[in-house]
């Protein structure tokens, strides 16, 4: 974008695991944490050349590589999940979309992280 004189938007998706340990998987918060760091540190390098960079965290997001958590036959276990967040149900990917568009559409946003997590991170 920067060589071709382009502006625009950059929008990286993390977790809420940026912010929240997961026990037994460091590797998977770590890799959101530095998406995140990459997120600020690329935001302020391209503003000068247009280019917004922000991050979307999702949290428990149904029909999503979350599938075998939130979509798990055993009820009792989906109900456990759900009554960890405070809209007491899984997220949409409908939901991220309109995260998504926001962000493109609203042009003084830049080197943001954007939880979309029903407040599941005000648990943690």
């Amino acid at each position: 974008m920067k060589k071709n004189g382009w502006y625009g938007n950059i929008i990286n998706i993390t977790s809420v695991h940026s912010r929240i340990p997961v026990r037994f998987s460091a590797h998977y918060p770590s890799s959101k944490a530095a998406i995140r760091a990459f997120t600020k540190s690329a935001a302020l390098e391209l503003a000068e050349h247009g280019i917004r960079v922000n991050a979307i965290a999702p949290g428990a997001i149904s029909n999503t590589g979350m599938n075998p958590l939130v979509n798990t036959n055993d009820e009792s276990r989906s109900a456990a999940l759900q009554s960890n967040i405070p809209l007491e149900r899984y997220g949409t990917p409908d939901e991220i979309a309109k995260t998504v568009v926001f962000l493109i559409d609203n042009e003084y946003i830049t080197g943001q992280e954007i939880v979309v997590d029903g407040g599941l991170s005000l648990n943690h």
